[in-house]
């Protein structure tokens, strides 16, 4: 049995210059690839802004693969930037970078 005042190290997103997420700008119900360390740490929640985004597969603890939330549409046709928040036992870290949600 796990000890439960074990040490969860907590999410984060890789250092410029690599990128925190590819591709950097898409649609709503597009799959990006995001990239940092202790993504593992079950359970995981990803956000988009304030939206629940769906997690695709089993994440890593370099990589996990998120679906942009269908409500995510450019409002009046001009993009939208977005910060991408990641949840995990270990507490949560806001992106540095933005993605931008383009029109369908």
């Amino acid at each position: 049995m796990p000890d439960p005042h074990a040490y969860i190290p907590a999410p984060s997103f890789v250092a410029p210059p690599l990128p925190q997420f590819l591709p950097r700008i898409g649609v709503g119900g597009q799959t990006i690839q995001l990239n940092g360390q202790n993504f593992d740490r079950a359970p995981v929640s990803v956000k988009f802004a304030n939206t629940n985004a769906a997690v695709s597969g089993t994440p890593a603890a370099t990589q996990i693969a998120a679906v942009v939330p269908s409500g995510m549409i450019a409002t009046g046709g001009a993009p939208q930037g977005v910060k991408i928040t990641v949840i995990t036992a270990g507490g949560s870290v806001v992106s540095t970078d933005t993605f931008t949600v383009t029109g369908p």
